[in-house]
Formats: C-alpha cells, structure tokens, sequence
C-alpha cells in the first residue's frame, strides 16, 4: 500500500486517508500523534525522511507532492509543530485512473516520486 509509511526508529506510522488527510500515529504510546491537512483529493504516496523530521505526500488529485515538517518546536523541544514546509505542482496527469503504482521516496538528495501505468 503506498499510502501508509512506517518509521522504524521512531515508531511513527503514517497512512494517507482517500480525502487528503493524512494521520501518524506514535505506536510507542498507541495514539494519534499528528494530522495534517491540505491535499484536496487521495492521498496516493507517502514517505518519511531518515530522521522522520519530515514527511513527504503526494496527491495525483491535486498534482502535489508536498513535505511537511514533523518534528517537535518550541520551548525545549515542547509543542506541535504539524506544517507544511513546501509544496511542489506537477504537471496534470492524463489518465488518472491507468496509473498502477506509485513510489514516493526520500532520501539525502530529495524526494523522488515514481509513476508506473500499464
């Protein structure tokens, strides 16, 4: 399911909802650690960066791939900061619906999206 990402280290889980929401949970503590809001169709692909200090989503709905930071702010290290730090357009995609996967990856270098129809 490219929708859902898991970070070992942190125990984070995210899963992307078919209305553009996407929740992470912290399953260390078996609760809701963080919502974010802002694609406005399905999201199709998600994936944490190596720290899991952000997450990446991408939307074929909207044509998006968007990074939304995760980590902690504030006054030592206390406090939510749930936000999206940057927003890429992508080209509109024709045939939406022939796509048959999608990969979305960070790494050092970026984030790398691949889509495979057929």
């Amino acid at each position: 399911f490219p929708m859902v990402d898991f970070h070992q280290d942190s125990q984070k889980f995210a899963v992307g909802t078919g209305d553009g929401v996407i929740l992470v949970y912290d399953l260390r503590t078996a609760t809701k650690w963080r919502v974010f809001e802002g694609h406005n169709g399905m999201v199709a692909g998600l994936a944490f960066t190596q720290d899991a200090a952000r997450l990446a989503s991408y939307s074929s709905l909207d044509s998006t791939v968007r990074l939304w930071q995760t980590g902690t702010g504030g006054f030592f290290g206390l406090g939510q900061s749930s936000r999206c730090i940057r927003q890429q357009m992508l080209p509109p995609l024709q045939g939406v619906g022939n796509w048959r996967a999608v990969s979305l990856r960070c790494s050092e270098r970026g984030v790398k999206l691949v889509r495979e129809n057929g």
